[in-house]
């Protein structure tokens, strides 16, 4: 076979030209989404990665351990319509309430829910480090004659410091709490 390079090459024929050109458009495709798909998959790990340890440092995780509770002696009864004595009991107390989360938090109130008694704390507002505790004085007000033998449940409001706020309930043996509330009652 003799190549004379004044004469221009032989073309392919037109449907062998049009088939490679499919076939280059194809790979060029498949490329191009599997390249896309690499870097897609490989955002949503990262944020997935972000989103996750982002949750983990914004975590709020608070016990509360009760201190002594007392009855201050202070009592106020009351007459109901039907002539039923009511009484109210003031009793003081301390609880510490322990951060045990990985983030600074700011206490900012405190919730007893219990039928018949309502808890005051005057100098609830402090920061709290992680993993350290700070004692809170906290007063309620009992009626005796509410009392109910079911768990005190407590909530706490803390801020963060990125400034969220959030309510969540705290952890604590309520059975100390009951036993002291139940005796003042007896006694008054």
């Amino acid at each position: 076979m003799v190549i004379d390079l004044d004469q221009p090459a032989e073309d392919r024929p037109a449907a062998e030209h049009a088939r490679w050109r499919r076939r280059r458009r194809l790979i060029a495709a498949t490329a191009l989404l599997a390249v896309g798909g690499a870097a897609g998959a490989g955002g949503a790990l990262q944020w997935q990665s972000h989103r996750t340890e982002r949750d983990a440092r914004s975590a709020v995780a608070v016990v509360a351990v009760p201190g002594r509770f007392g009855w201050t002696g202070q009592s106020t009864t009351s007459y109901t319509p039907e002539g039923e004595p009511r009484t109210v009991l003031h009793m003081t107390g301390r609880l510490s309430i322990v951060n045990a989360g990985p983030q600074r938090v700011r206490l900012r109130q405190l919730v007893l829910e219990q039928p018949g008694t309502t808890l005051y704390s005057s100098d609830i507002e402090r920061w709290i480090e992680p993993l350290e505790a700070s004692a809170v004085e906290v007063a309620a007000d009992v009626q005796c004659q509410v009392i109910t033998p079911r768990d005190a449940k407590l909530s706490l409001t803390v801020q963060t410091t990125d400034a969220r706020v959030r309510t969540s309930p705290v952890a604590w043996d309520s059975r100390p709490w009951n036993g002291e509330r139940q005796s003042a009652c007896e006694r008054a």
